[in-house]
């Protein structure tokens, strides 16, 4: 085995619900990736903490890994728990961003927001009809029932987290759920 090669042994966990996103210190530390070893920022990569090993503290023994398929599909044991883990990061901003003043919900406005504003659109799984077509490049991520929970409503087919940090958050949080939503679909880790 190489010294280059992620520990087969490890298994690799998520090592925070907290997003590092938008923090100072974060952002300008380069972090090696454990999978392709490419150098990049840390708030551009996902933190991850090796268990399963008796002898290793839980400070201090983890790794970062780059957001994206291959990589994760190298080093993350159970992918459908790191997409959960997204998923949630995701409906808390939503909540966050409604209590913030800076979320839209509902079909409509969602839908007639210009291309230039910068916001991070989520709609509903289980949308229907011309709503399933207007925001089709949308990620659907959550039914009408949860999304709507998170925002402190009874249903929201879409919502929109709009600029500023909240926004930026979540489209990291999207970009993780995204790519570890392909890693499950493929089925395939490689060794």
């Amino acid at each position: 085995m190489s010294a280059r090669a992620a520990h087969p042994k490890r298994a690799w966990q998520v090592a925070s619900k907290a997003s590092h996103v938008g923090h100072g210190d974060g952002v300008a530390l380069g972090r090696t990736c454990v999978a392709c070893r490419r150098r990049a920022p840390a708030a551009t990569m996902v933190r991850l903490r090796s268990v399963g090993l008796a002898a290793a503290p839980a400070a201090g023994r983890g790794g970062y890994v780059c957001i994206a398929a291959p990589c994760l599909s190298k080093v993350v044991a159970q992918p459908a728990a790191l997409c959960e883990q997204a998923q949630a990061q995701l409906l808390a901003l939503v909540g966050l961003a409604r209590r913030g003043g800076q979320l839209l919900h509902g079909l409509g406005q969602v839908g007639a927001l210009p291309r230039t504003t910068q916001a991070t659109v989520l709609v509903a799984t289980d949308r229907t009809g011309r709503a399933k077509e207007r925001l089709a490049h949308h990620a659907a991520i959550a039914s009408a029932a949860r999304l709507g929970q998170a925002a402190g409503l009874p249903e929201a087919g879409a919502v929109a987290i709009l600029g500023g940090r909240l926004c930026l958050q979540a489209a990291y949080w999207l970009r993780v759920w995204y790519e570890t939503r392909v890693v499950e679909q493929r089925g395939v880790r490689d060794e």
